[in-house]
C-alpha cells in the first residue's frame, strides 16, 4: 500500500506535527482516493533542529525567562512522550550517527548486541512483570516488530562501544512497541505498564541486563543530548511586529527576551541551520523515505520542502518516490536567487532524469508560498488553494482546507492510478 509522507516544516516539534498530522489523516480519509493510504510523519525537528541551548549568547536569558537546562526527569517524560508515539524514535535517533567501525577482526558492536537480543530470554521476573503490565501476550511480537525494522538494522549498523546507550534504548524500543501492539489490538485501550512508570522501569531494566554484560556511556548519554531540543510553539513574532503595538511587544519582549527566544529560536534557527548544515536533516529524511512502505507521496511543507527537493535532487529514490508535494513552499524563490542547496541556477541547469513527479501548492494569501511553473518547466505544476485567513496564518492553514487534499488526490490518480 502507498504511503502518504508528512514532512514539517520549520519551528515545528513534536506536539505540533502530532497535530498537523490528525488533520491531514481525517482530511485524508475524506477523499476515496487518499483514504486507503497509510499517513506517516517524518519528524526530523526533535533529532535534528535547532533549540536555544543554555541561552548563554542571550543577555540575562535565565533572569528574562529562559529556561536553560530541563531536568532529568523532564527530559525523562519527553522521551517516553516520543516513544509512546513511536516505538523506534530513540533507535531512529542513534541510527543517524556515522558509524565508527573499528575495522579490527571479531564482531562489531552492533553485531554483538544483535547476537544478544537473538539469544534473549525472558526471565521468571520479567514474565511476571509483563503479565503484570498486560503485555506479555505480545511482547514477542514486538520483538520480532522491532527486530525487523530497517531501524533496527541501521541502528546496529551505527553502534559503537559502550553499547549501554544502545542496549538501553533497544531495551525501552521493545517496551514502547509492546505497548504500542498492545494499544493496537485493544483499540487503544492502555496497559498497565504504560501507567505504572516503576513497572514499567523495571521491566526496561530486564531486558536491558538480558542484553549482554552493561557498558555505560562516560558522560551524559547520546540521546539525552540530542533529547535537549525544543519543541515550545514560537510567540508568532511577524505578526506582532506587523501590528501597530510593535513598540509596546517590544519592550514586553525585552522584559521576557529569555522565553521569546526559547520560543522563536527553533523558527529561525531550523533555517539557519538548514542553510549552513543541513546534511543531518536531510539524512533523516532520506531515511524516513527508505523506511516507510513504498510507493512514497512525499507532502512537505516549507523548509521541510527545501529540504525534500535536495534529497531528492541528491539521491535517486525514484523506485520508493512516486510524488512530490510540496505546499507553502520557497524552493522557486530559493532556486531564482541561486539558494537552493542541491541545484544551482545556471544556463541549461534542470532537474536530474530520476527527480519524481513535482506538484506544488501555494495560497496567494501565504507570503512565504511561491510558484515553481516558470522556473522548472515542464516538470512542476502549481496548484492555488484560498485559505481565507490572513498572514502568517496562512501560511500553516493548509491542512484544514478541503482543496489541499483535493490536489493531492488529483495527483495520486494522475501519478499512482487505483490506490494500491
Amino acid at each position: 500500500m502507498a504511503t502518504i509522507l508528512f514532512i514539517h516544516g520549520t519551528g515545528q516539534r513534536r506536539d505540533s506535527v502530532i497535530k498537523s498530522l490528525e488533520k491531514i489523516r481525517a482530511h485524508a480519509k475524506q477523499q476515496p482516493v487518499l483514504a486507503p493510504l497509510g499517513v506517516e510523519n517524518c519528524l526530523w525537528g526533535d533529532p535534528c533542529g535547532t533549540q536555544i541551548g543554555e541561552g548563554l549568547s542571550v543577555p540575562d536569558y535565565a533572569e528574562r525567562g529562559g529556561s536553560g537546562q530541563r531536568e532529568a526527569t523532564e527530559l525523562d517524560l519527553e522521551l517516553w512522550a516520543n516513544l509512546y508515539a513511536d516505538p523506534l524514535y530513540e533507535l531512529r535517533l542513534l541510527a543517524l550517527q556515522p558509524s565508527h567501525a573499528s575495522g579490527l577482526p571479531g564482531a562489531s558492536a552492533g553485531d554483538r548486541l544483535g547476537q544478544y537480543l537473538t539469544r534473549f530470554a525472558i526471565t521468571a521476573e520479567l514474565h511476571a512483570d509483563l503479565a503484570q503490565g498486560d503485555v506479555l501476550s505480545v511482547f514477542e511480537t514486538a520483538c520480532t516488530e522491532v527486530e525487523r525494522s530497517v531501524t533496527y538494522r541501521e541502528m546496529l549498523r551505527a553502534a559503537t562501544d559502550p553499547l549501554g546507550p544502545f542496549q538501553d534504548a533497544l531495551a525501552r524500543a521493545l517496551v514502547a512497541m509492546a505497548i504500542a501492539l498492545f494499544r493496537e489490538t485493544k483499540g487503544g485501550t492502555l496497559p498497565t505498564i504504560q501507567q505504572d512508570r516503576e513497572l514499567r522501569d523495571a521491566c526496561v531494566q530486564a531486558i536491558r541486563d538480558g542484553l549482554g554484560p552493561y557498558q555505560a556511556a562516560i558522560g551524559e548519554s547520546l540521546v539525552r543530548r540530542l533529547q535537549k531540543l525544543g519543541d515550545k510553539l514560537y510567540w508568532g513574532m511577524p505578526t506582532a511586529l506587523l501590528a501597530p503595538g510593535a513598540v509596546a511587544w517590544g519592550l514586553m519582549a525585552q522584559r521576557r527576551r529569555g522565553e521569546v527566544m526559547d520560543g522563536a529560536s527553533p523558527l529561525a534557527g531550523d533555517i539557519l541551520l538548514y542553510q549552513c548544515r543541513g546534511e543531518d536533516i536531510r539524512k533523516f529524511i532520506a531515511f524516513r523515505i527508505r523506511e516507510v512502505p513504498p510507493p512514497v507521496i512525499i507532502v512537505a511543507h516549507s523548509l521541510g520542502g527545501l529540504a525534500a527537493v535536495d534529497v531528492l535532487v541528491q539521491e535517486n529514490l525514484q523506485d520508493r518516490v512516486a510524488l512530490l508535494v510540496t505546499v507553502g513552499s520557497q524552493v522557486p524563490y530559493f532556486y531564482e536567487i541561486n539558494a537552493l542547496h542541491s541545484l544551482k541556477r545556471r544556463a541549461g541547469a534542470t532537474l536530474p532524469p530520476h527527480f519524481p513527479a513535482w506538484m506544488n501548492i501555494y495560497d496567494r494569501r501565504d507570503f512565504l508560498s511561491f510558484v515553481g511553473a516558470g522556473l522548472f518547466p515542464g516538470r512542476l505544476t502549481d496548484h492555488d488553494v484560498d485559505s481565507w485567513q490572513p498572514f502568517p496564518i496562512s501560511h500553516s492553514a493548509y491542512w484544514t482546507n478541503k482543496d489541499t487534499y483535493k490536489v493531492i488526490a488529483d495527483g495520486v490518480r494522475r501519478y499512482l492510478g487505483p490506490a494500491k
